[in-house]
């Protein structure tokens, strides 16, 4: 299972920089928006996670880039660094904004919001100037912070049954192909990160040589066992067992909420053999 932690809030409002007298300009689209927003953060996320921010400088506008080197951007944002602050979720999540886009007094583009994401949250206030062909970067705050359990809607039992038996059959099916590559693309980014389709087969052969298959399950009903729950890390956890034949399947499966959808990030499936000792795996 990916290692999940609480984060420490990690904020930085660039100083502003001194602009040129900018032509008068139209805010762009709420599309526009969104697309300037999550282009602006996967940089920057790129860089965090490369420890060098050389891509980013070339990604911020001439003018920021004139008062700025890559070597002060890493100094400036090295507490991501340190904390391993991860926003490759933004991704696969639109932005809820505070306040429409809007340029201010001095030409500068402002979006400001939050990605409304588990077990982190994160808040950013994007400075653009306008630079042919487009808009540039050239201010960045964001705030990472434990979103809580609160911000989390509990699914439905149904909803639950629904996720574990989708969970399982994907994975049957991978035991099928002899191959995870579908697998490894249904689970949650975050895990997609630490592991590739090779080690999941890796992690999964012994199921395959022993010709394991659970596609039973599609037509029964799981029964849980303690109840599906949020955990203190706001993971969906879903414990219990199909009564399938000619074995029972048990399973341990855990997921983040990252809207609209939630993701895999562990899978423990026991499965009793003919000498009563279970197969089992987990990550």
């Amino acid at each position: 299972m990916p290692r999940m932690r609480s984060y420490l809030a990690a904020a930085f409002l660039l100083l502003p920089v001194v602009c040129p007298a900018a032509e008068a300009a139209k805010a762009p689209s709420p599309a526009d928006a969104k697309t300037l927003t999550r282009e602006a953060l996967l940089a920057f996320d790129e860089a965090v996670q490369a420890e060098d921010f050389t891509s980013f400088h070339g990604f911020i506008s001439d003018i920021w880039r004139a008062q700025i080197t890559p070597a002060k951007l890493k100094t400036i944002f090295q507490t991501f660094i340190d904390q391993q602050l991860d926003l490759s979720f933004v991704s696969s999540l639109d932005p809820v904004f505070t306040r429409p886009a809007a340029i201010d007094e001095d030409g500068i583009l402002v979006l400001e919001g939050q990605y409304a994401a588990t077990p982190n949250k994160a808040e950013f206030r994007l400075k653009f100037v306008q630079e042919k062909p487009g808009w540039k970067l050239i201010g960045i705050k964001v705030d990472v912070k434990p979103a809580g359990p609160a911000e989390v809607k509990m699914p439905t039992e149904n909803e639950c049954k629904a996720l574990v038996r989708h969970t399982l059959l994907t994975f049957d099916g991978a035991l099928e192909e002899k191959s995870f590559a579908a697998f490894y693309a249904d689970i949650a980014p975050m895990w997609q990160k630490q592991t590739t389709p090779e080690k999941l087969q890796a992690l999964f052969q012994s199921f395959i040589d022993a010709d394991v298959r659970i596609g039973s399950i599609a037509k029964l009903e799981p029964a849980f066992d303690p109840a599906p729950a949020l955990n203190e890390d706001s993971l969906l956890v879903l414990k219990g067992v199909y009564a399938s034949k000619p074995a029972p399947v048990r399973f341990d499966l855990a997921y983040l909420y990252q809207s609209p959808d939630w993701k895999l990030v562990k899978i423990n499936v026991k499965i009793p053999r003919g000498d009563d000792e279970p197969e089992t795996v987990e990550d």
